[in-house]
């Protein structure tokens, strides 16, 4: 009768960990203990004051430490998945890289064909019908020569995209270093917990503080 009643409790209901673990006491259901520890441990809600009293000193006590593992566990993997293994991340030398990337990117960055022209300025009947524009220059050398220079696009354009491309680079490069930095405080933390932690599972399947002891 009493394991028909266990089995009717664990197929009808879906009782909280700490309810599951306050019977388990109670009843002596054995068998109830490991799985309602290990999903308390693994609950991101933190633990209650009621809870508490249920679990008792010792118990509290292992179950706090073995949540503040878990947390750090999952705290670094969603680092490591969010940040991820990026060349930029990988060893101390990211402003170089980062410069080599910009200079690449601007040597080999896709422009259309340039179509500057140089025109003379003496007979106003001569000159390209561009020549009215304000961006029209005397070539470099022959400022007085009676020539002047009619910019394609690219070159009306150029030094504000170069520009703006410096400043983007300036920018990602300051938010490679914080993320290289919050990754190193991770890890740090991480090897201060004592190397590598042993998953929830594998603490409460060699826990002997399961079962409260009055």
């Amino acid at each position: 009768m009493r394991n028909f009643a266990i089995a009717q409790l664990e197929s009808r209901f879906q009782s909280p960990s700490i309810l599951r673990i306050k019977l388990s006491d109670e009843l002596n259901i054995t068998t109830w203990a490991k799985p309602a520890f290990i999903e308390l441990c693994q609950r991101a809600e933190p633990i209650t004051q009621d809870e508490a009293k249920v679990l008792g000193a010792e118990r509290l006590a292992e179950v706090s430490r073995i949540r503040e593992a878990e947390q750090r566990r999952k705290l670094i993997q969603l680092v490591d998945k969010s940040v991820g293994s990026h060349r930029l991340l990988d060893g101390a030398k990211s402003d170089d890289k980062l410069r080599d990337d910009a200079k690449c990117t601007l040597r080999y960055s896709s422009l259309p064909k340039c179509d500057c022209r140089v025109q003379t300025v003496c007979d106003d009947t001569q000159l390209d019908s561009r020549s009215i524009n304000p961006n029209t220059l005397p070539p470099k050398g022959l400022k007085d020569s009676g020539y002047s220079v009619v910019p394609c696009q690219i070159h009306k354009i150029a030094p504000r995209v170069v520009s703006e491309s410096l400043a983007l680079f300036e920018q990602r490069n300051d938010l490679v270093k914080r993320l290289e930095e919050l990754k190193m405080v991770v890890s740090n933390t991480a090897s201060q917990g004592g190397g590598k932690e042993s998953s929830v599972e594998d603490e409460i399947n060699r826990a002997t503080w399961l079962r409260k002891f009055t």
